[in-house]
């Protein structure tokens, strides 16, 4: 299986293709010898510059996540926990995604987008777990959930606009909503168990700085690229994340349409102070979505 670090080099390699193509393709159209305008049909309106678009639809991402929260009592301790091997949380999930833009003028953008991520499982611990103040013997049966909700507004600056390319720098900022529990609803073995329970919800800050690129070769297809990363440390929270995207979107009339798009992010956050959270984020996938725009 190809790891999650060649995919992202995958995704950054074919951004680069993808701009150094159209570029190309926009040059030769430049460099193309003027004619008498009543000798050249009227261009196709392509599908780049609309005014308003949502995109709406399914995210098929595949997980790897690590969650630690210390003990308040006892700081320092805590189990370093992969949801997927030690408490038997799916590996991959369909999701609700939604985005968009609001275009102001030709060049700049306004950017916004949700989606969630949660999940849930129940297991029999093959080995002991300190999560918050509570520990979770071997053998034990739990119920684990955790949920992950993004809120983001960015700006996107495009340097280079012309009729069939737009090369752009955009800053996206976040709010991470994120919840997590564990409770023990059965048994030891065969020795029941009162119940124990720990969770923990906090707010993180998460932003993102990136290349992107959106290219038209036919009047109803727009192929697109993202590459993109930032570290943000707010008082006694970190948070880094990287993520890459390509796809492309085929419109069947002028404001309607469909895309498909490979997702790959890595998000690490942290809150150092007592008692320690951090969660490592590791999630990638296709999104099938439509599209509704306004020109």
């Amino acid at each position: 299986m190809i790891s999650r670090s060649r995919a992202f080099m995958a995704a950054f390699l074919a951004l680069s293709a993808l701009t150094t193509a159209s570029a190309a393709a926009a040059q030769e159209a430049e460099s193309q010898p003027e004619q008498v305008a009543e000798s050249q049909p009227e261009p196709k309106p392509n599908q780049l510059y609309q005014r308003f678009r949502i995109d709406v639809g399914a995210f098929a991402s595949f997980f790897d996540t690590n969650l630690r929260l210390d003990s308040e009592e006892f700081p320092g301790e805590g189990t370093e926990i992969d949801l997927e091997d030690d408490l038997g949380f799916d590996t991959k999930k369909f999701d609700f995604r939604a985005g968009g833009y609001l275009r102001l003028g030709r060049r700049h953008r306004i950017t916004y987008g949700y989606y969630s991520l949660s999940r849930n499982s129940n297991v029999v611990l093959d080995e002991e777990i300190e999560f918050g103040d509570e520990i979770f013997p071997v053998d034990a049966e739990v119920q684990a959930d955790f949920e992950t909700r993004f809120a983001n507004l960015g700006y996107a600056f495009s340097f280079l606009a012309r009729e069939k390319i737009e090369v752009g720098i955009g800053l996206g900022l976040s709010a991470m909503f994120t919840k997590a529990g564990i409770a023990a609803v059965g048994s030891v073995g065969e020795d029941p168990i009162d119940l124990v329970e720990e969770r923990t919800d906090a707010t993180f800050p998460v932003g993102s700085l990136g290349l992107d690129v959106n290219w038209a070769p036919l009047s109803r297809m727009i192929v697109s690229g993202r590459v993109g990363g930032l570290y943000v440390s707010v008082s006694t929270i970190q948070a880094s994340v990287g993520d890459a995207n390509v796809g492309a979107e085929y419109f069947f009339t002028r404001g309607f349409g469909a895309g498909v798009r490979f997702n790959y992010t890595k998000l690490q956050v942290e809150e150092q102070e007592d008692p320690l959270l951090k969660i490592t984020y590791r999630y990638s996938g296709l999104q099938l979505y439509g599209v509704f725009a306004l020109f």
